[in-house]
């Protein structure tokens, strides 16, 4: 009897085998870009590792510079992209959603470098498997066997997916697949002496696909970084907005955000007590609440009629925004891309709340290069000086050999 319990489960479990593979042979491919098939399939929640804000059907309306982004992961023409970004931007939620689209759809096997093996362990966990579980799309295609879904390789019946340590010795080693990412490009750890880095052997793993792709995805550190040298080789695209006034379309840049009228010692005394008559709170000679209410945008067009652009705006202007090339001598199968914070939709990135961080990081090089970095999207340069040998025989007093001043 057991025996053929045994074989009848046998049967049942090849026969559903049977029945996932002429579905995965006989599926109409779909015609969708993933941000249109993202936005029929996927729902986010916090369990995803997603803020609040973005819980719920997915929407490229919230973060809309985000969709030709996801349309160029399909682009036939394209083989690179590179995405130099700040924090808090949704960049990294569109990448999870080609890996989604990739595994829906049966694209090819996916490998997905991050920084550190503890890193790539701690995503899976707290966001690339839950996420392929609430997917149902994706769901169909996880086995029921665990040792096929682990952390770091999913066997799934679509293709596989594994996870590694970009900046380890041998990380690619032996590894092929039809779409390679690298995320956090910036923080892999290079080997001196080494001819190639994690970058240029992840190309190697990816070159027998013809429609394959090689994703690198960072927030950058300093000029000399993989992600910003990336970034110049490629096309680099960058968002511009119009003004809602004069409707001349910018890149939005952090010298034209305005707070200098909110500093306090441009006020009399007796303007400088509040309505209970207690000093405001300040950051330096900065007045903070009027700072985080009152900061806004200078257009950049000198024949604007209005020239103040305030915060109530950003939002319309980000959904009429478009990405514009800036570097043409690039080959159109490079594409890079900036995306600053200046642009985020999230709570945290409103401009007032961005010219606080900026004033108290003043002075202090980490906290300006964490700003710079995480928050403008772009690579921090620390000023210097040159000290010349004529620099310093000018400081010399008119003393003899052995006589102290």
């Amino acid at each position: 009897m057991g025996q053929v319990v045994r074989e009848g489960l046998a049967g049942t479990q090849a026969a559903a085998t049977m029945r996932r593979a002429l579905d995965m042979c006989f599926a109409r491919k779909t015609d969708l870009t993933v941000d249109q098939w993202a936005e029929k399939e996927v729902v986010l929640s916090a369990q995803h590792g997603v803020p609040k804000a973005m819980a719920g059907p997915y929407r490229s309306s919230r973060t809309p510079y985000t969709r030709w982004l996801q349309q160029v992961f399909t682009d036939p023409d394209v083989e690179t992209i590179v995405v130099m970004k700040a924090h808090q931007t949704g960049a990294t939620e569109a990448i999870f959603n080609l890996i989604r689209y990739v595994v829906a759809n049966a694209m090819g096997d996916i490998l997905y470098a991050i920084d550190s093996k503890d890193e790539a362990k701690k995503l899976s966990r707290k966001r690339l498997r839950p996420s392929l579980q609430g997917c149902p799309a994706c769901a169909k295609h996880i086995p029921d066997d665990s040792d096929r879904f682990q952390l770091l390789f999913m066997h799934l019946y679509s293709c596989t997916v594994e996870l590694v340590g970009g900046g380890t010795p041998g990380a690619f080693a032996q590894k092929n697949a039809t779409w390679v990412i690298l995320d956090e490009l910036d923080k892999y750890k290079y080997q001196l002496g080494a001819e190639s880095g994690p970058w240029e052997l992840a190309s190697d793993r990816g070159t027998a696909h013809d429609e394959g792709k090689q994703i690198g995805i960072s927030t950058p550190t300093v000029e000399s970084g993989k992600i910003h040298e990336l970034f110049l080789e490629g096309t680099q695209h960058k968002y511009h907005v119009p003004c809602p006034h004069c409707d001349h379309f910018q890149v939005l840049e952090w010298d034209r955000m305005q707070f200098d009228h909110c500093r306090t010692d441009q006020m009399e005394l007796g303007e400088q007590l509040n309505d209970e008559g207690h000093q405001p709170a300040t950051l330096g000679s900065y007045d903070q609440q009027r700072v985080l209410e009152e900061t806004y945008y200078q257009c950049s067009n000198p024949d604007c009629p209005v020239g103040r652009i305030d915060e109530s705006s950003k939002q319309e202007m980000v959904a009429r925004g478009e990405w514009r090339q800036t570097n043409f001598d690039a080959l159109p199968a490079n594409v890079s891309m900036h995306i600053s914070a200046l642009v985020s939709p999230f709570k945290k990135m409103r401009w007032g709340r961005l010219a606080v961080m900026f004033l108290k990081a003043r002075g202090k090089v980490v906290k300006m290069q964490h700003f710079w970095n995480s928050i403008l999207g772009l690579p921090f340069k620390s000023k210097s000086a040159s000290i010349r040998r004529e620099h310093l025989l000018r400081l010399c007093g008119a003393y003899r050999p052995g006589e102290l001043p």
